[in-house]
Order: structure tokens, then C-alpha cells, then sequence
């Protein structure tokens, strides 16, 4: 904990493991992401009723875009979230993501 409150403490990105079982992939991933962060975007994937995009997890997150686009990429790359869907964003109008939690615990 003491070293993420470091101002200069960047997360470590964990390599991708090939060949995990889906136990070992959950224990890999809690062991390199326990991050505020990754913790409280992962949460909201967890928690929510449905898949979300980005900006939905951004807006719940109370967050920026890009904070929250940087940390599901490295969930993403653990094998921790997966696109299920896209949908068009009302915003935008452009085509978006929609993201699940790969794992049914919370991090």
C-alpha cells in the first residue's frame, strides 16, 4: 500500500501467462492488480446489472476517460475483463466496447 501512495509508483504490467486454468489466471491477476484504481473500475464491472462501455465506467467511477481506458487494457491483457457486445454511444454515435468482469469475485 505504502508504495502506491508514492507519487512515482507505477503499477507493474503482468506478463500474459499462456496455458493458466482459469484459478491460476484469477490468482495471477489479484497478485499484480490490487490497485485503488483497478480495484474500484473492476468493482464497477462487477457490480453492475450489465455490461458497461468505457464512458459508462468512467462516468460511475467519477473518473477520466483515459484513466479508465489505460486500466481495463491492462485488465484486459490479465485476461480480468472481456468485450461481450458494442453498442452505439449516445454521446458519440460512434460504435463502443461493452465490457464484462471474466472473474464473478470482487479484487
Amino acid at each position: 500500500i505504502e508504495k502506491m501512495l508514492d507519487p512515482n509508483y507505477q503499477p507493474r504490467k503482468a506478463p500474459i501467462k499462456k496455458n493458466l486454468t482459469k484459478v491460476e489466471s484469477y490468482d495471477h491477476f489479484m497478485a499484480e492488480y490490487q490497485g485503488e484504481v483497478y480495484q474500484q473500475v473492476y468493482s464497477i464491472l462487477l457490480n453492475a446489472d450489465m455490461p458497461l462501455s468505457r464512458a459508462e465506467i468512467a462516468h460511475r467511477a467519477d473518473l477520466r476517460l483515459s484513466t479508465v481506458c489505460g486500466r481495463i487494457a491492462e485488465l484486459m491483457e490479465a485476461g480480468a475483463v472481456s468485450v461481450v457486445s458494442y453498442k452505439i454511444d449516445s454521446d458519440t454515435k460512434r460504435r463502443v466496447e461493452v465490457l464484462a468482469p471474466n472473474f464473478k469475485e470482487a479484487v
